[in-house]
């Protein structure tokens, strides 16, 4: 009488006074054979379920650490990037040093040819100094000749020119001295012309060296900036490369950080409560064949009825898979 007053689940886990299990009847003995099996599967599964999890918890933990070291070594190129924009930024300086002496031999090359035209104008002010003497001395020459005449004619007419003889030899002594003066200076200017020329050779070189130098500075300083442009090209696309490659390092870390996200909502809805043994929507009692469901949403234990399977796309958690969302979180879903 005791036996059959007791529940369908009391009657299967029923013993006698010694604890000895009560003989149950064939077809309530293969249930309880049934529900063990049950039972074992049910625990069976939970206990690869959470090896499973486990297992893929470590894999994230890893790649989570993996992904640090690798944001470590690309903030230690980012640091090597800058120490290289700041050698460029040196190398700029010293080019910029290099255009100034540039400037300045140009400077001095404008000042030289100043220079030059000037002792070309002073050569041409002596020239025409030279052809003005020259000219005196034409007319000195032809004076002399004059005073030559003259004195043939004075020896000619001395008996009757003894008054005037005196006169005569001290012009002519004058005449000499005056062209005798005239021919230092001409053999002076001559002696400056001949040091002028000299010194206009002399300034014609040093004009020709310093164009050259000029022309050599500027060839090194083209092939120093063609190196410096293809090295700041060189340094560009390295840098477009790391910036690339940090980018996506931030999207795979960003990526495993919502992985893990997923990973840990599921083991809190794996470890729900399980004192609650009726459904919070409806408050029916769960059963071997009324089971227990959990809300993707708020968490809470629901029946099938209650909590329909439903697609998600708006919730990015569950990836556009069906997932179960109780009646009274549907207008949220909806």
């Amino acid at each position: 009488a005791e036996y059959m007053g007791l529940s369908a689940l009391e009657q299967l886990q029923a013993t006698d006074a010694n604890g000895d299990p009560i003989q149950l009847p064939p077809f309530l003995a293969t249930q309880r054979l049934g529900i063990q099996q049950l039972e074992e599967q049910l625990r069976m599964t939970t206990e690869m379920a959470d090896t499973q999890l486990a297992a893929v918890v470590d894999s994230l933990e890893r790649e989570k650490l993996k992904a640090k070291e690798q944001l470590d070594q690309l903030v230690a190129v980012r640091a090597q990037l800058d120490e290289t924009t700041a050698m460029l930024g040196r190398v700029e300086t010293q080019l910029a040093q290099k255009h100034e002496e540039c400037r300045t031999l140009t400077r001095d090359l404008q000042a030289a040819q100043t220079a030059l035209q000037n002792v070309t104008e002073r050569f041409d002010q002596l020239r025409g100094e030279f052809q003005k003497t020259a000219s005196e001395l034409e007319v000195k020459q032809t004076q002399l000749e004059s005073a030559k005449a003259r004195h043939a004619w004075a020896e000619k007419e001395l008996a009757n020119m003894d008054l005037n003889q005196s006169r005569l030899q001290d012009e002519a002594a004058q005449t000499r001295t005056s062209l005798s003066e005239q021919a230092a200076r001409l053999q002076q200017f001559a002696e400056q012309a001949v040091q002028w020329k000299e010194e206009r050779q002399e300034l014609k070189q040093m004009i020709r060296q310093k164009e050259q130098e000029k022309h050599d500075l500027k060839l090194d300083v083209e092939t120093e900036n063609a190196m410096l442009k293809a090295k700041q090209r060189s340094m560009e696309e390295e840098r477009t490369s790391l910036f690339e490659t940090l980018e996506k390092s931030n999207t795979d870390v960003v990526a495993m950080n919502q992985r893990i996200d997923e990973l840990q909502y599921e083991l809190e809805m794996f470890k729900a409560d399980p004192k609650l043994t009726k459904c919070q929507v409806c408050n029916i009692d769960f059963t071997l064949t009324r089971r227990k469901h959990h809300c993707r949403l708020c968490n809470r234990p629901v029946c099938d009825p209650c909590a329909p399977s439903r697609l998600q796309p708006q919730y990015p958690q569950f990836a556009g898979k069906h997932t179960r969302v109780c009646r009274a979180c549907s207008p949220r879903v909806d």
